[in-house]
């Protein structure tokens, strides 16, 4: 699964990404759009290993909502891909859903 970082305010679009990846963004059915799609393939794939970047834990969930509209295609399923899906228990609700995931965190002596 691929990220669009945010950008830098004087960008007008992330143009640097672009670059990379030959003028588009990878491909729909990679991107990040669904908490609970994504717990469930950790969870249930042996391959698959992510980690939460800090904006989970650091922001108010504005990094979940593609507020540029940048157009980051069609699934397979033909879904358009647009704002993450936020898990069930977020009710659709950046207030409550960014919160609690960053409260469900498990904490260790190796990461204080």
């Amino acid at each position: 699964m691929v990220f669009v970082r945010l950008k830098p305010p004087r960008l007008t679009t992330p143009e640097f990404m672009l670059c990379l990846q030959g003028g588009k963004f990878d491909q729909p059915d990679r991107l990040f759009n669904s908490v609970a799609e994504t717990w469930d393939n950790v969870l249930t794939g042996h391959a698959d290993v992510k980690e939460l970047i800090p904006e989970f834990f650091q922001s108010s969930g504005e990094f979940l909502i593609n507020s540029q509209g940048l157009p980051l295609g069609v699934k397979q399923d033909k879904t358009k891909v647009m704002d993450v899906e936020l898990p069930p228990y977020a009710k659709g609700n950046l207030d409550v859903g960014v919160p609690l995931l960053s409260d469900g965190r498990p904490l260790g002596p190796y990461l204080m």
